[in-house]
């Protein structure tokens, strides 16, 4: 038996001689499988990213049409599709910021074919290019990002500069701190080399509550906080922030930085973009999570459409 979930993926029963537990996409499944149902979202979605530029269109139009597609067919097959939209939607945001760099009739042309994928991508996924936030995740604190990451630097007694990976793993281990020690660790990417198994740099927060504070400069691997809380100011790219069960975290993005936090059941997350900030945060429903102010290139997973 065959049955296609939300986001597209065929799912096939064991004995089916299509393959094991998931075949794969719907769009990979054989065609007499496909005719058996209406087009999923995946289908729908690829059609759009696959769609030839119109009819008509000069050379130039052409390569600008192409490139707003770019690389967005690999994408489709590895991640959600509201994801794939909010890729979109940074897209369409950087077109209009640069489409000045170029003459009149491209620079309409740049900004309009961005706009349309992005409002064709955000239809398929059920979102939209300025989305509805769940209330649950609107927090009301009034500080910016710079006033939050300056008042937690202020509250450090002791400031670690670790290098290398066994050293900066001691020096996040709550074990390693003293009770009335509040601890920041400044982290780059030259000095916290990514580990060669993949695995996170665990971060143990002290039992008494009091918090340490993560100063991300220049780059870091994935990081999870375990327990306790954790401060993480966060001025690199590229990486990501998961908070375990029991823990907690405020996070602080910085101007431009890609933040990707996971907010898994039963933790707690307060959230600080910077205007310009960017990334996908995915959102347990049994978490706590509070993003304070307003930064339109960032999606939280529980985003909703407005119409």
């Amino acid at each position: 038996m065959t049955s296609i979930d939300i986001n597209g993926n065929r799912h096939v029963g064991s004995g089916s001689p299509q393959g094991g537990r998931f075949a794969g996409r719907a769009n990979a499944a054989p065609a007499h499988s496909l005719a058996e149902a209406s087009p999923t979202p995946l289908d729908q979605a690829l059609s759009i990213i696959n769609r030839p530029a119109p009819k008509g269109a000069t050379a130039d139009e052409k390569e600008i049409w192409a490139s707003v597609r770019s690389n967005f067919a690999e994408q489709a097959r590895m991640q959600p599709l509201s994801y794939l939209a909010h890729l979109a939607n940074i897209r369409a945001d950087s077109a209009t910021a640069h489409a000045a760099r170029y003459p009149a009739p491209i620079n309409q042309t740049i900004r309009t074919y961005a706009e349309e994928f992005a409002e064709e991508l955000n239809a398929v996924a059920g979102t939209y290019r300025h989305p509805e936030r769940d209330p649950r995740h609107v927090g009301h604190d009034q500080r910016s990002a710079a006033e939050v990451a300056a008042e937690a630097r202020a509250k450090a007694t002791r400031t670690v500069s670790p290098v290398g990976l066994t050293q900066t793993r001691a020096t996040v281990r709550a074990s390693r701190r003293s009770p009335q020690e509040i601890r920041l660790v400044t982290l780059t990417w030259e000095s916290v080399p990514a580990t060669s198994s993949g695995d996170p740099l665990e971060v143990t927060g002290s039992a008494n509550g009091a918090p340490i504070i993560l100063d991300v400069v220049s780059g870091c691997p994935t990081m999870r906080i375990v327990s306790g809380h954790a401060i993480v100011i966060d001025n690199g790219s590229g990486y990501g922030i998961e908070v375990g069960d029991g823990a907690t975290a405020t996070v602080i993005s910085g101007p431009g930085s890609k933040t990707s936090i996971t907010a898994e059941p039963g933790s707690a997350v307060d959230f600080y973009p910077s205007p310009d900030s960017r990334g996908y945060q995915t959102i347990s429903d049994s978490a706590a999570f509070s993003m304070h102010g307003v930064a339109n290139h960032i999606t939280l997973s529980s985003d909703r459409s407005r119409s």
